[in-house]
């Protein structure tokens, strides 16, 4: 989909590499960090219980932890390799698709909740869409000629 040269499309590849790594690593954090301190939870008295609220709490809310600097690391590069792609298929006039891109990249940096990941899941549809059905105008798609020899789209 992207355009193979340009500092846009550069940026966009080594942003959305870092997030495959950043927030797949937050999740797993938090998600089976959880799961072991509630199930040691159920194993302590109710009296002790509170400390260990306290803990899964800072597990998803202490902004100074390393789980939240994942998921903002994670978020971060999300935005800026959208918006990096949407960037490069926009100077290739690109635009129909370019646009969902840049609202998918800005609003899964804001939040993955309601509304935001519906309208993420929204747009990146719309963009999915609107390549496939431009496909034929895709500098990046290549034609085979009936001689064999591949040309540009």
């Amino acid at each position: 989909m992207l355009p193979a040269d340009g500092t846009a499309s550069r940026v966009s590849r080594v942003a959305l590499a870092a997030y495959i790594v950043l927030y797949p690593a937050f999740d797993a954090l938090v998600g089976i960090g959880s799961h072991i301190l509630i199930q040691y939870r159920q194993s302590l008295s109710p009296a002790d219980r509170p400390v260990i609220d306290t803990v899964i709490k800072d597990l998803f809310y202490d902004q100074s932890g390393i789980a939240f600097k994942l998921a903002a690391s994670g978020s971060i590069t999300w935005g800026v390799g959208l918006i990096a792609a949407a960037v490069g298929l926009w100077r290739g006039r690109r635009w129909p698709v370019a646009l969902p891109l840049a609202v998918a990249g800005v609003a899964m940096s804001v939040n993955h909740a309601p509304p935001f990941g519906t309208l993420t899941a929204i747009m990146l549809g719309a963009a999915v869409w609107q390549f496939l059905t431009h496909a034929d105008q895709a500098s990046v798609w290549v034609r085979i000629r009936s001689d064999g020899v591949r040309s540009p789209a």
